[in-house]
C-alpha cells in the first residue's frame, strides 16, 4: 500500500470504529479497569472525534499535496464530522434499544472535532498552507 492511501485507510477504519462503538450494545457499564472516572464517556467521545479530524485532514493533505488544505476545506471537514457525530446520536435514539442519544455526547463529539481542527491547523499545516 502506498503512502498516499495510509491516512485515508486509517480515517475510514477509524470512522467505522466510531460508528460500531456508537451503535453496538455493550454489557456492563463499569468503570475503566475497576476505577470510576467521572464523565469518562464524554472524554471518549471527545477523543474519537479529535482523532477523526486529524486523520481526515492528514488524508486530504497526502492525497492532494500542494493544493490542500484551504480554510474552506478544513472547516468543511470539521462541519461534516460534527454533523456525523450528531447523526450518530440521533441514530442511537432511533434505531437502538440499549443506547440513547445525548446532547452532551454530541457536544463532546463536536468539541473534539473543533479542538482537533484548531490544533492540527496550527501544528501540522503551516499558516501559508491554510489560506
Amino acid at each position: 500500500m502506498g503512502k498516499k492511501k495510509g491516512f485515508a485507510l486509517a480515517f475510514i477504519c477509524w470512522m467505522g470504529l466510531i460508528t460500531w462503538a456508537s451503535l453496538a450494545t455493550f454489557k456492563g457499564h463499569g468503570g475503566f479497569m475497576g476505577i470510576e472516572v467521572p464523565h469518562l464517556d464524554k472524554i471518549i467521545h471527545f477523543i474519537f472525534y479529535f482523532v477523526a479530524i486529524i486523520l481526515c485532514l492528514l488524508a486530504l493533505r497526502e492525497q492532494f499535496p500542494g493544493k490542500w488544505p484551504t480554510n474552506g476545506t478544513l472547516w468543511t471537514c470539521a462541519i461534516i464530522l460534527a454533523v456525523f457525530g450528531i447523526i450518530i446520536e440521533v441514530l442511537q435514539s432511533r434505531i437502538t434499544v440499549t443506547r440513547q442519544g445525548d446532547l452532551m455526547d454530541a457536544l463532546a463529539n463536536t468539541s473534539g472535532v473543533f479542538v482537533g481542527l484548531l490544533l492540527t491547523r496550527r501544528r501540522i499545516f503551516k499558516e501559508k498552507d491554510a489560506k
